[in-house]
């Protein structure tokens, strides 16, 4: 026998809201544009692999550089007091009318070496 009664009716799905399924999209997406932008950035390029990386970027040479110090030594010669360097002390006071001069910076240098000595028997 056939009963009147209506079948249940399923209820019906409903979609999920479209902001969490976008905001996990573009979370997945970022994390996967992440990883291959690091691999790319170490040189893993799965497109040209990593001799093709030797070949753009080859091994610098090593250079070196030498630093040369030069010393110089630089001598002044403070002349004594004009007044007691005037020949002979002349009891007085003398300025001269042009003001006092100095003589020029005097530079030293080392002695040569001495001449090696030889003997008659060599």
């Amino acid at each position: 026998m056939k009963t009147t009664e209506p079948t249940p009716r399923r209820a019906a799905r409903r979609k999920p809201p479209a902001l969490p399924v976008f905001a996990t999209l573009g979370v997945l997406f970022a994390m996967t544009f992440g990883f291959l932008t690091l691999g790319l950035a170490k040189g893993e390029d799965p497109v040209l692999g990593k001799e093709a990386l030797a070949t753009i970027h080859p091994k610098r040479p090593v250079v070196v550089v030498r630093k040369v110090i030069r010393r110089k030594i630089v001598t002044t010669v403070v002349p004594a007091d004009p007044v007691t360097t005037a020949a002979g002390y002349s009891g007085g006071t003398s300025y001269s009318s042009s003001g006092t001069t100095y003589a020029a910076p005097v530079t030293s240098t080392a002695a040569p070496a001495p001449a090696p000595v030889v003997s008659s028997a060599s």
